[in-house]
């Protein structure tokens, strides 16, 4: 019989590893973890090392590992680098991942391959090595970061949302096969977050009313909520709360978001935690005056 809650307080004192850690929602949680568990041992992945190993000496404990997650067959030889350094793997977070908004048609092969390398196979190998280690012993947890974008269609992020999509099937999915082993699969379904990166993400849609008024969180909320999820051995984590509601009826959700959500005026690349790869330029329209310059190698947070 599979068990719909599973608390892990004991496992959550151990070993975390942390992919897009540098920026964002990654960096957030890193804190929290410090702030929550400071027994925790934890390791923190991203192509940005600076950042990384600033937050790693500021957490304490920590170290970073500057990895291309994309390359899959060096994924068993990066874990062998993280259990040595703070042995086995008690609390895996698939963070990493990148933005890229455009209509889907100015997408060729070679960035389309990028994007779901990125945010979809990366984090899939990553959970299949590390989930057959937990099970083994019988204890752990995984959290995926997925996003409402893949519950409804985002218009501009036609890529995305089938990496989001995917990732967030795979992770429901996943947590039904391990938890009878005894170990927690947390699926994570961001909407706006308050970030540079989601005000960046913006420059390529056209400002409407309905993105002006759409709820928006910050990921230290994001990260309270993911903590709290996992103390309780919960399935989900649907942030901000309010769009529990386009989880719950997505047919609805995906009416509304095809007839309200604004529609694209530039291509952006966005790295929304870790972004390895130099994907194909695609001209970004003029922008308005005010407007920053682009950062486009930046990490962690997902704008839904």
């Amino acid at each position: 019989m599979v068990r719909h809650r599973l608390p892990l307080n004991s496992c959550l004192e151990g070993h975390w590893v942390i992919t897009g850690a540098s920026h964002g929602i990654g960096a957030a949680l890193a804190r929290a973890v410090r702030r929550r568990w400071p027994a925790a041992r934890i390791s923190l992945v991203d192509v940005d090392e600076g950042p990384a190993r600033a937050l790693a000496v500021e957490l304490g404990g920590a170290d970073a590992f500057c990895v291309d997650l994309t390359q899959l067959a060096l994924l068993p030889s990066l874990l062998e680098r993280l259990r040595a350094a703070h042995g086995p793997i008690d609390v895996l977070v698939n963070n990493a991942g990148v933005m890229w908004v455009g209509e889907a048609t100015e997408f060729g092969a070679e960035r389309t391959a990028a994007l779901l390398g990125l945010d979809l196979m990366a984090p899939i190998r990553l959970a299949q090595l590390v989930g057959a280690e937990m099970r083994s012993r019988g204890v752990g947890a995984v959290v995926n970061v997925a996003s409402l974008a893949g519950v409804a269609p985002l218009r501009g992020c036609s890529v995305y949302c089938a990496a989001k999509a995917g990732i967030a099937n795979f992770s429901e999915t996943l947590r039904v096969e391990l938890l009878p082993h005894g170990i927690n699969v947390l699926t994570v379904y961001p909407g706006p977050v308050r970030t540079r990166l989601e005000q960046e993400a913006r420059r390529g849609l056209k400002s409407t009313w309905a993105s002006q008024v759409a709820p928006v969180g910050s990921a230290d909320g994001l990260v309270e909520e993911l903590c709290g999820a996992l103390e309780q051995g919960k399935a989900r984590v649907i942030y901000p709360r309010s769009y529990e509601l386009a989880w719950r009826f997505p047919r609805l959700a995906s009416w509304v978001t095809a007839r309200f959500s604004p529609p694209t005026q530039a291509t952006v690349d966005v790295a929304t935690s870790h972004s390895p790869v130099a994907p194909p330029r695609v001209p970004i329209a003029p922008r308005t005056a005010g407007q920053g310059p682009a950062r486009r190698w930046r990490t962690p947070d997902t704008p839904g």
